[in-house]
C-alpha cells in the first residue's frame, strides 16, 4: 500500500499540482506487481478463489477490522490463531467495523480541515496499511492474524502520541500521565506474562488450541510438538482433531498417517495414506510410505504398485530401493 500511502502524503503536506503526476509510478509498480501475482504465478491464480459472495467479503471484513481495532486499543486475549467465522452485514461485530470505517474517514476530513496534518496522516496509515489484511479469510483459515498489525500500528502509536501531546497541552496534564503510567503498567505485566508461553513449544501450542479449539492449525501444531517429545497417542489425538476440522487436506490427512505408521497402526495408517495420495497424488512420499505400509501388512502387490507410483515422480526417491527390494522377494 506503499503507493496509496505516498499520494495521501503527498495531498496533505503538499502544495497542489503534480501530485496525481507523482504518484503515478508507484501505481504503475503496484498495478504490475497485483498481475503478476495473479497472471504470473500458476500456483496463486489456480488455488486462490473467491469463497463466498461479495456482501459477506465485505462484512467479514469489517469484522476483521473492528478486531483489529480491538488488538491495537486493547491487546487481549491474543491469539496465534483467529478461525474464519464468516460474517453478514446484519452481525453486530460486522456493523461496528462499518461504523468505524466511517468514523475514521470523517475524522480524518475534520483533521485534514483542520489543518492537523501529522495527525490526519498517522491516523490514514493506520487504515490503509489495514486494507491489505481486512479479508485475508478469503483465502484461508483464518480471518486475522495479530503480526499483520506490525505496520498498522506504527501510525496508530503516532495518533495516540500525538492525542496524548493534545492532552497535556489542554490542561490534563496530571490525568495525562497517571492513564500513561498505568497503561505501561498494565501492558508491561501482560507482556511479561505472555513471554512465560514462549518457553517451550509444548506450552504455547496447548494453549492456542485452549483459546481456538476449532484452528486446525493450533491442534496440528500441539501435535508435531508431542511428536517430537516422542508422545505419539497424545500426538495422534491431535492429529485426528485437525483432521476432523479440515477432512480435505491431503496435507493433515498425510501426517497423521505418518503418526499411526510410527504407532505400528498399519491398517489406519494405510487407510489414511490412501486418502492423502487421492487428494494429492502428486506427493512422492506419501506413495512410499503407502508402500512401506503395504508391505508391513503383507500387501506386497499394492505395495509394489505404489512404489513405483512413488518412483514415477521422483526417480531418485528412496522408494526406488524399497521397490527393488519387493521385487527380489
Amino acid at each position: 500500500m506503499l503507493p496509496v500511502l505516498l499520494s495521501v502524503y503527498s495531498w496533505i503536506y503538499e502544495e497542489r499540482g503534480g501530485r496525481v503526476k507523482k504518484a503515478v509510478p508507484f501505481f504503475v509498480l503496484l498495478g504490475a506487481y497485483i498481475a503478476y501475482r495473479v497472471f504470473g504465478l500458476e500456483t496463486f491464480a489456480g488455488d486462490q478463489q473467491l469463497r463466498a459472495g461479495v456482501v459477506t467479503l465485505a462484512s467479514t471484513a469489517a469484522a476483521a477490522t473492528f478486531d483489529y481495532l480491538r488488538l491495537l486499543v486493547f491487546p487481549y486475549p491474543l491469539k496465534a490463531y483467529y478461525t474464519l467465522t464468516w460474517y453478514g452485514p446484519g452481525s453486530l461485530k460486522a456493523l461496528a467495523g462499518f461504523v468505524a470505517l466511517i468514523s475514521a474517514a470523517l475524522l480524518f476530513i475534520l483533521l485534514y480541515v483542520s489543518k492537523r496534518k501529522a495527525a490526519a496522516f498517522c491516523l490514514a496509515w493506520t487504515f490503509i496499511a489495514l486494507a491489505p489484511v481486512m479479508n485475508i479469510g478469503s483465502l484461508g483459515e483464518f480471518s486475522i492474524a495479530e503480526r499483520y498489525l506490525y505496520i498498522p500500528s506504527i501510525g496508530f502509536s503516532v495518533f495516540a502520541g500525538l492525542c496524548f501531546a493534545n492532552f497535556m497541552k489542554g490542561g490534563y496534564g496530571k490525568g495525562a500521565i497517571a492513564a500513561l503510567a498505568v497503561i505501561v503498567i498494565v501492558f508491561g505485566a501482560m507482556t511479561m506474562n505472555r513471554n512465560r508461553l514462549w518457553s517451550n513449544d509444548l506450552d504455547f501450542y496447548i494453549e492456542m488450541v485452549r483459546v481456538a479449539p476449532t484452528s486446525a492449525a493450533a491442534h496440528g501444531n500441539l501435535a508435531h510438538s508431542y511428536f517430537r517429545l516422542g508422545a505419539i497417542d497424545a500426538a495422534i489425538k491431535e492429529m485426528e482433531a485437525a483432521s476432523s476440522l479440515v477432512p480435505g487436506n491431503p496435507e493433515i490427512v498425510y501426517e497423521l498417517g505418518t503418526y499411526y505408521y510410527k504407532a505400528g497402526r498399519f491398517d489406519e495408517a494405510a487407510g489414511a495414506l490412501e486418502r492423502a495420495v487421492r487428494g494429492r497424488p502428486g506427493k512422492e512420499e506419501a506413495w512410499n510410505l503407502l508402500g512401506i505400509t503395504y508391505a508391513e501388512t503383507g500387501r506386497n502387490d499394492a505395495a509394489v504398485e505404489a512404489f513405483t507410483r512413488a518412483v514415477e515422480l521422483n526417480p531418485s526417491s528412496q522408494a526406488a530401493n524399497n521397490l527393488k527390494r519387493m521385487q527380489g522377494m
